[in-house]
């Protein structure tokens, strides 16, 4: 225990039961130390993954959650779901790699104030045992609005060629975006970035909805690339202060930075089964990437992530490979880099970096595209690369060619889904579909936008899911559903997560349903 050390902690209090009892509402002689901070909840149930994992990135020692009891929720459901959120919260706790004992969930009823101050202050005392969080508060200084001026954006206007626009309004006629909200213009965003000040450009929340899917990059007959144009702007809004709007309030992100730390010895392996065969070290890694948070942080929708590792790795042993899987390996930092956290994300990059070269692996091997674009392209700009890296439908791809993969026959339909990184980002669309087509018997029905035309899934980097997302969503899945396929074939895990969670959606007809799988999961069950 630190010497002198007096715990910050967070409190989320039950409106109902607990917060009365710190702000007065109800008399009570109960005393709490002053480095406690209580937080009021309209009712326990509505305390989320995103608050909790909040509060530890922003420096808290301890989060403590105060609800109703079961029997007494003045919500009726509401005390139930705060047990809910908080076992799974308590799940990625753990799996990052800090104390679960850093938090805690109590339940009170508005008649036990002592009850609830001796719960309290037992678990300061736990906490002051801990000691300090390994988490460390990053406090951003930003920039005074009026210090900025448009130099700060001058070379990305030039690096992207933004200065060429003709106004055609091609881009904004294939967005994806503009299509349903007419309060969004790639061109309009353009020449606001031409024409007007910075810190203009820079409060503008339409910055945050472009999806950056590229597909104006590739209509654009002036060939500017607006994605690295928005990813400039972000970059430079974030130093002032502005955020985007984040799904899940905000869990993703707080995750992600979480990680940042160094110091944080996370249990993210037990995916692993016994018929899997793993190393520490070896020439060929596989970057596993967030598939183990996804799987808790979302498995209310249906979706486990995690089945798309353990195929990938079963591929992998199937060719003989026994891939090096790191146990403290991170996010790679690409849904930072795209809501403009530069900083953190670099921290994430160097430190994966670091950890391949531990391992030996002269091949990085990627199942996510959003990783595999991450690497391949980002990480360059600002660290030495010097490792190999595929994506796994490429190294498939070679494998089938040489004659290394064995299906079994299968008469099903399926239909494909190119993922905006794989696809026209890195200009991937062949692999998937040669891997698909060697399976014996199987057919692939093409939806009327694939390839360079494929509509996206309507999210990216946890950002701008909105009403707009779900008809892009309703609208996409309509498509995958007419081609008559019996499954809809993904190669992205958000694409899966996404187009699940809008059939989920109570406007969602059965038109739009249609069981969907991952490409790796699907091959490897399709293996003799």
């Amino acid at each position: 225990m630190a010497k002198n050390f007096i715990p910050k902690i967070v409190a989320f209090c039950c409106n109902w039961s607990t917060y009365p009892f710190v702000n007065g509402e109800k008399a009570s002689d109960t005393q709490f130390p002053p480095n406690i901070k209580f937080v009021k909840m309209m009712c326990g149930g509505m305390v989320t993954p995103a608050l909790i994992l909040k509060a530890f990135e922003l420096g808290a020692d301890g989060v403590f959650v105060a609800t109703c009891r079961v029997e007494n929720c003045h919500y009726v459901t509401g005390a139930r779901r705060a047990v809910d959120v908080c076992d799974n919260t308590e799940k990625l706790i753990d799996m990052l790699g800090f104390e679960t004992g850093r938090f805690k969930l109590g339940w009170f009823s508005s008649h036990e104030p002592k009850v609830f101050e001796k719960a309290v202050n037992e678990f300061i005392n736990v906490i002051k045992k801990m000691g300090p969080s390994p988490i460390k508060m990053q406090r951003k200084i930003y920039r005074k609005q009026e210090q900025v001026t448009m130099t700060s954006l001058k070379s990305a206007i030039k690096d992207s060629k933004a200065y060429l626009c003709i106004e055609c309004g091609k881009c904004t006629s294939v967005c994806p975006v503009s299509q349903f909200n007419r309060g969004f213009s790639p061109r309009v965003l353009l020449n606001r970035t031409l024409r007007y000040s910075a810190n203009d450009i820079l409060t503008d929340k339409n910055i945050w909805a472009c999806l950056t899917c590229a597909m104006c990059d590739l209509r654009c007959p002036a060939d500017i690339t607006y994605i690295d144009l928005t990813q400039a702007i972000r970059l430079e809004a974030q130093k002032l202060g502005e955020e985007a709007i984040c799904s899940h309030g905000g869990a993703a992100q707080a995750m992600m930075r979480i990680m940042t730390a160094t110091n944080l010895q996370q249990k993210r392996m037990d995916w692993i089964d016994e018929d899997l065969k793993v190393a520490e070290k070896g020439e060929v890694l596989y970057f596993v990437g967030c598939l183990p948070h996804f799987d808790i942080l979302l498995g209310d929708i249906g979706v486990h992530t995690i089945r798309d590792a353990k195929s990938s790795v079963k591929i992998l042993n199937y060719l003989g490979i026994t891939p090096a899987i790191m146990p403290q390996e991170r996010c790679c930092g690409h849904d930072l880099l795209w809501s403009g956290d530069l900083e953190n994300f670099k921290k994430l990059a160097e430190y994966n970096i670091n950890e391949i070269k531990k391992t030996g692996a002269k091949k990085v091997v990627f199942s996510c595209p959003e990783g595999y674009r991450t690497f391949k392209i980002d990480y360059p700009k600002y660290f030495n690369v010097d490792f190999e890296m595929q994506h796994i439908t490429e190294l498939l791809r070679d494998a089938i060619n040489e004659g290394k993969l064995k299906f079994k026959e299968t008469d099903k339909v399926i239909t494909f889904q190119d993922p905006c990184r794989l696809g026209r980002h890195l200009g991937i669309y062949d692999a998937p579909r040669e891997v698909l087509s060697s399976i014996q018997k199987l057919k692939l029905a093409e939806m009327p936008r694939s390839k360079k035309r494929a509509v996206c899934c309507g999210v990216s980097a946890w950002m701008n899911c909105s009403f707009y997302s779900k008809r892009i969503q309703m609208r996409r899945l309509k498509e995958a559903k007419e081609t008559g396929a019996d499954v809809f074939v993904l190669s992205c895990p958000k694409c899966e997560i996404h187009f699940n969670c809008a059939m989920k959606e109570e406007e969602a007809r059965d038109d739009i349903k249609i069981p969907t799988e991952q490409l790796v999961t699907f091959v490897a069950d399709a293996l003799t």
